[in-house]
């Protein structure tokens, strides 16, 4: 975990309905200059398969640092609805959300108000799933089903995409190992299905991992636990929500 950057951080609620929060990071080095003296802003979301993890994580934290300092931005790391219990396009929508909050708070945030923070250079990435949430945004923006001008203009987007659905598409059909799968499964393993929207039927059977951590959230909200990073299986770290 980097400490010694000159980089201030702080979390902000961007929808009280759904409790989600995203964390705010800012150079304070007097020495960082941009081409109009203004920060761009970099909108980023994390990866987890759309199941799993939070800002909160210390690698996330830890490149959200870096990412801050070195380009240098202004950044936001934000959470999302999460599946099973959220399934898509929530996680969509929220990440839709994440830019409205942006466009309304840049002139009452005083990290976007003063004068900082290039809101006519605005770029959208993620990783993983979180590169798929950047991707869906930054079409719908291009398409002008999300509107966010004259405030808000989205001049990039950076990707390491997750894309799955519950059928294999012909390109991964065609792809297919000796044995039926892939290299990376998401059918096999189950991973996808549980995300995907309802088609008006009964979904299928939850595959035993995701039922396990859907009952330990549910049990942790009753409880009152906040959220935490532990250890799992094969020194995986994961957030318990």
């Amino acid at each position: 975990m980097p400490s010694n950057l000159p980089i201030q951080w702080k979390d902000v609620v961007y929808n009280a309905t759904h409790a989600l929060r995203l964390r705010m990071y800012r150079p304070t080095d007097d020495n960082t200059t941009t081409a109009n003296n203004k920060l761009p802003v970099l909108v980023y979301f994390h990866g987890g398969g759309f199941c799993l993890c939070s800002f909160e994580l210390p690698h996330f934290h830890a490149g959200a640092l870096r990412l801050a300092a070195e380009l240098p931005a202004l950044v936001l790391s934000a959470d999302y609805r999460l599946a099973p219990e959220h399934r898509l396009p929530a996680a969509h929508r929220d990440a839709e959300a994440v830019l409205s909050w942006l466009r309304a708070q840049a002139e009452a945030d005083p990290w976007l108000a003063d004068d900082s923070a290039d809101l006519g250079r605005v770029f959208v990435c993620g990783d993983s799933a979180g590169g798929n949430i950047a991707h869906h945004v930054a079409v719908r923006y291009g398409s002008g089903q999300l509107t966010l001008d004259p405030v808000i203009r989205i001049t990039g987007c950076i990707l390491w995409p997750f894309f799955a659905a519950e059928e294999r598409t012909a390109s991964e059909a065609a792809g297919l190992l000796d044995d039926g799968t892939t290299l990376f499964d998401e059918h096999k393993h189950g991973t996808a299905r549980p995300c995907c929207p309802r088609r008006g039927r009964r979904p299928r059977e939850l595959t035993s991992r995701l039922r396990r951590r859907a009952r330990w959230r549910a049990r942790r909200r009753e409880v009152g636990w906040r959220p935490a990073a532990v250890r799992g299986r094969r020194g995986e770290r994961a957030a318990v929500r």
